[in-house]
């Protein structure tokens, strides 16, 4: 179970509109659509989409009005069609989902108080989502925020789970289902979001994070075309460790 432990109170989205430069992308959106595709291990190719998640249609539940997420991913299911994956709804900067086959609403997303780090839990896991941030690459005004591992009571950086998107979610896994590595999922396999968009309005590109930095890595024998960054953009040196990088300008796992 997901359980909030960061709010010491719940504000409305008039009075935290005021934490944003920017107007904010909301999550839950009719017509919203997630192009995704399965992420093999030392596979190169980032353009084969293969699982798509959709939200369409409204549904009722517990006399809460959610929306519901349909999925078309025919490795998983064994056919083309769109099947209910879970139903969303969005107050207060909060993503709250009902998973399939359970009753109880969870906590998936808070993009609320973009200026703060906010201290969260899953079970007895605690993370932290870190103050939200303009990527370089990202040419939209979303806030993309850090989620890191607290270690002997401080928020640890270097622990880094990857970040969300906001509008968009967790852009590096499922972004309907917790993201914290080391919990199961439902697919057996990984998936990463190729792009986000409504209609003509494109929310995310993983192209956008494809290219690196311009911070210059120091002089090895790799060549530029072997050399790997990790999903900020930033050179990694040595041996990686298991992940997900950038190599080539394209998305790779070791």
């Amino acid at each position: 179970m997901f359980i909030a432990l960061f709010l010491c109170f719940l504000g409305t989205n008039e009075a935290w509109s005021q934490e944003w430069d920017h107007e904010y992308v909301p999550f839950v959106e009719e017509g919203k659509v997630w192009n995704c595709k399965t992420v093999r291990v030392d596979s190169h190719e980032t353009n084969s989409i293969d699982c798509i998640f959709t939200i369409s249609g409204d549904t009722l539940i517990d006399n809460c009005n959610y929306k519901k997420v349909l999925c078309e991913y025919e490795e998983f299911y064994g056919d083309k069609e769109q099947h209910y994956f879970c139903a969303v709804r969005e107050i207060a900067y909060q993503v709250r989902f009902i998973k399939e086959n359970q009753a109880e609403e969870m906590l998936l997303y808070d993009f609320g108080l973009p200026k703060d780090t906010l201290w969260m839990s899953y079970d007895d896991n605690e993370f932290a989502r870190t103050r939200g941030h303009h990527r370089r690459y990202f040419p939209t005004r979303q806030y993309a925020y850090n989620l890191c591992a607290i270690v002997n009571g401080e928020v640890n950086s270097s622990y880094s789970y990857g970040f969300w998107i906001e509008g968009v979610g967790y852009a590096y896994g499922n972004p309907f289902e917790f993201t914290l590595e080391k919990f199961n999922h439902k697919f057996p396999n990984d998936i990463c979001v190729m792009s986000c968009r409504k209609g003509d309005e494109l929310y995310f590109d993983f192209e956008w994070t494809a290219a690196p930095t311009s911070v210059s890595a120091p002089q090895t024998q790799v060549s530029t075309s072997e050399k790997l960054f990790d999903l900020q953009g930033r050179p990694i040196q040595g041996s990686p460790k298991h992940g997900v990088y950038i190599q080539n300008g394209k998305k790779v796992m070791k």
